[in-house]
């Protein structure tokens, strides 16, 4: 390899997890670590077209330059061109230090090296790593969508044990990784963040170290056919999983919610949504900030939000006409 010609290029450290494992929280961490020092650039990708994992960010006070693809994987076929595209775009007009690319929950990521292997990418790009964030305490609420987990995983250098103050990680969990994926990194965090942050990221955002360690800057991505057994060694074609049989809606209202009709709404309806977030307007003036994974709930006053209420619902049972209606029926005019 030529080092002359890779060595200005831009690292690019690929962010992975389930719904609500915590990605959002470790690019907060990720920012408030290095955000000062370098100019950061985050690629945030999500299923629904909302607001509220920007906002997250931003209210971290560190600056950084965004670009928002919110309307499915950009790992799916029928998005990946126009990723690229606006991928080299975005990097042209900001050229910034180091990128980091926040995945949808429920991507694939079996196409990285598509997108690694595109000549527009990669004379800007190099990958740094790829970053994959486990729910120790919903991980096995995953089931339906363990295939997708689980190229999640094999596809990680670093393995970060997400949410160990909620749910220590078993050793069934820990063997499950390791038979997954017995070459990544692991490293238990709350709230994303973790002793070891600031010398792991250096590494990844260093050319020099990655090369002396010998690692794939264009790193070739496989997974074993579903037809096929697997075997120690092998390197057999890779299979991409369809879009996931799963609903999402974005609700915007200017109604108030109390904590307790919220609280009301995720006790009858979280059998079907795993995921819910966002900003509510609440009474006296004062904004809520609601996550929920699965039927773990949290609701917080924040001075971060400013406006009509803002709501990402996503799950199997999600159809936003009728879950919208369901949930304004909580609401009172303000």
């Amino acid at each position: 390899m030529d080092q002359s010609t890779t060595v200005k290029k831009i690292p690019l450290i690929l962010v992975t997890g389930f719904l609500g494992s915590g990605k959002t929280s470790l690019l907060k961490q990720i920012l408030k670590e290095i955000g000062s020092s370098r100019k950061i650039a985050i690629v945030q990708n999500e299923f629904a077209p909302g607001r509220v994992d920007s906002v997250e960010l931003q209210a971290s006070g560190v600056p950084f330059d965004l670009l928002e693809i919110n309307n499915g994987s950009v790992f799916c076929a029928c998005l990946l061109d126009d990723f690229i595209s606006r991928l080299a775009e975005f990097i042209r007009t900001y050229q910034p230090e180091a990128i980091f690319l926040e995945a949808t929950g429920l991507a694939d990521p079996v196409s990285l090296a598509q997108v690694m292997q595109t000549p527009e990418v990669t004379k800007y790009i190099f990958l740094g790593g790829v970053w994959t964030v486990v729910d120790c305490l919903n991980f096995d609420k995953s089931h339906q969508y363990i295939q997708r987990v689980r190229h999640q995983i094999q596809i990680a250098d670093i393995i970060l044990l997400n949410k160990t103050d909620l749910a220590p990680p078993e050793d069934k969990l820990i063997n499950q990784l390791l038979e997954w994926n017995p070459f990544a990194q692991q490293f238990r965090t709350q709230d994303g963040l973790f002793e070891e942050l600031n010398n792991v990221l250096l590494n990844s955002l260093d050319l020099q170290y990655l090369l002396s360690q010998k690692l794939s800057l264009h790193r070739e991505v496989v997974f074993p056919a579903k037809s096929e057994p697997e075997t120690e060694g092998s390197l057999l074609k890779p299979f991409s999983l369809p879009r996931p049989d799963i609903g999402s809606c974005v609700i915007r209202s200017q109604k108030i919610f109390t904590e307790q009709s919220i609280r009301q709404f995720h006790s009858e309806n979280k059998g079907y949504i795993y995921r819910m977030k966002g900003y509510v307007r609440s009474t006296e003036g004062k904004y809520l900030l609601i996550q929920s994974v699965f039927d773990h709930l949290e609701i917080n006053y924040t001075d971060h939000w400013s406006g009509p209420t803002e709501l990402i619902l996503m799950g199997p049972g999600v159809q936003p006409g009728a879950i919208t209606r369901e949930f304004l029926k909580s609401g009172k005019n303000g």
